[in-house]
């Protein structure tokens, strides 16, 4: 696109923008009001690419459909935990300046997986939960491409102040260098010459037999470890390209990139639904139970994961949590009643999907409550397999495995965020978990880890130790 076309879009955004804010409407209390114009089609990630602004931002839903780039913040719900932290209390935050006239409007972010974490001073950018409503966005909603701007009307908000850091953006997006696509999505590996485990093989192996033992012991049935992985490079590393890069692996995945100051971003693709809520309707999967496409024929290796005895029971651990969870929230709930076979670029997973009516007194933050964390990324039965994963898991997730999503004025929808990674400076911090359940072993749910983490590995290239 021609940067004076740039230029007449930015300008019919803008009047758009003025023809709002002068409309005389009085608003009784704070809302976020939206204005849209519709733009010619464009690569998304390569305009989050071109304009060097932050925060960035972008989320893609699982079904492709909605995508959205986004740039600065209108509003920023964010915070740490202290010990009467509730999911219902940040969504009650999240709700306070969405209304009906509030089309469009989105919040984007996520929560730590253990809010009450504090280890990781690596995460301290995000808190212990993060969401914004950009100042400009472009979305696509199927094949339609929209030019968006948020503000704040009513009460004390500066709406001058507002106008002139929503032209602060628009004035960047026009000028920014163009970006070639074809050389954004050019697959090239990066070169690191470190790697460090956490744990390593050595202690992964004690944490295996350690959690195993307790299993024997009848504490709990299922318990998820996850490792963090770290590449230091040589230069610095641009999270957006990066995730650019491991595009083909985003079919059928959640794609997100929240970047809120220039030297930490947090990046991900995952193919895990924690729920969907539209009105009172509700969705939500389980998806547990994993095999490798490397591990034989295409036909053998699903057979062999929809008949594995060991999968089976990891996967239907979670499926009968997920169902005691939501027969309070919803006068009825179906679920398949046998697992399929949900397909990935590099693996394969085991796959039942959940629908049901919310009851009229429940919120989005029970919801969230109730069903976070899965037993396909905790642990069943869910509190002693947390007791048992902070008293012995050597890092802080930060939100890599938390809820991460958006939340609307009637809507909401959330991953797990998995297939996940943090880049800062120089750095880039994988993870990836394994559940453990009677039967396991150290050296299968090691190998499981590569697997979850190859989409990233496929364009790192580790010379070195």
């Amino acid at each position: 696109m021609y940067k004076n076309h740039r230029a007449e879009l930015a300008f019919e955004l803008m009047e758009s923008v003025l023809e709002m804010a002068g409309s005389g409407r009085v608003y009784s209390s704070q809302v976020i009001r939206r204005v849209e114009v519709a733009i010619p089609p464009l690569n998304l990630l390569g305009e989050l690419s071109r304009v060097d602004k932050f925060g960035k931002y972008y989320w893609s839903s699982r079904d492709k459909y909605f995508e959205m780039v986004g740039w600065g913040e209108v509003d920023v719900i964010t915070g740490d935990a202290s010990m009467d932290f509730s999911y219902e209390s940040v969504f009650h935050k999240l709700e306070e300046k969405l209304g009906s006239v509030s089309f469009g409007v989105k919040y984007y972010g996520g929560f730590k997986f253990n809010p009450l974490d504090s280890r990781g001073g690596r995460w301290k950018a995000f808190k212990s939960y993060r969401f914004v409503v950009p100042r400009l966005e472009i979305v696509r909603r199927g094949r339609n491409f929209f030019l968006c701007a948020n503000l704040i009307l009513g009460g004390p908000y500066d709406l001058v102040s507002q106008i002139s850091s929503l032209v602060n953006y628009l004035r960047n997006w026009e000028v920014a260098s163009e970006v070639d696509n074809a050389d954004l999505d050019k697959v090239e590996r990066l070169e690191f010459g470190e790697r460090i485990d956490i744990p390593n093989f050595e202690e992964w192996q004690r944490l295996v037999f350690l959690a195993l033992e307790s299993i024997s012991l009848g504490e709990f049935k299922k318990i998820v470890m996850s490792r963090e992985t770290t590449f230091i490079s040589h230069r610095e590393l641009d999270a957006v390209k990066i995730l650019s890069k491991i595009g083909a692996y985003c079919e059928n995945a959640y794609t997100f990139c929240f970047y809120p100051v220039p030297e930490r971003a947090f990046i991900g693709m995952s193919p895990e639904c924690l729920f969907r809520v539209i009105s009172t309707y509700l969705e939500t999967e389980a998806l547990a139970g994993t095999a490798s496409k490397n591990r034989g024929e295409v036909g053998e290796t699903k057979l062999s994961l929809l008949n594995s005895p060991k999968e089976l029971y990891e996967h239907s651990v979670v499926v009968d949590a997920i169902r005691e969870s939501l027969e309070p929230l919803t006068t009825r709930v179906e679920y398949d009643e046998t697992p399929r076979i949900f397909e990935l670029p590099n693996l394969y997973h085991l796959y039942t999907h959940f629908r049901g009516v919310l009851r009229g007194n429940v919120s989005r933050g029970q919801v969230l409550e109730s069903l976070h964390p899965t037993p396909a990324i905790g642990g069943y039965p869910r509190d002693p397999a947390l007791k048992w994963l902070r008293e012995n898991e050597p890092i802080d997730r930060g939100v890599y495995s938390g809820p991460v999503g958006w939340v609307s004025y009637d809507s909401a929808e959330f991953c797990v965020g998995i297939r996940s990674a943090l880049v800062q400076r120089n750095e880039i911090s994988l993870y990836a978990g394994a559940g453990i359940v009677e039967g396991s072993t150290p050296d299968s749910e090691w190998n499981e880890l590569e697997g979850k983490m190859g989409s990233f590995l496929d364009v790192i290239s580790h010379s070195g130790k």
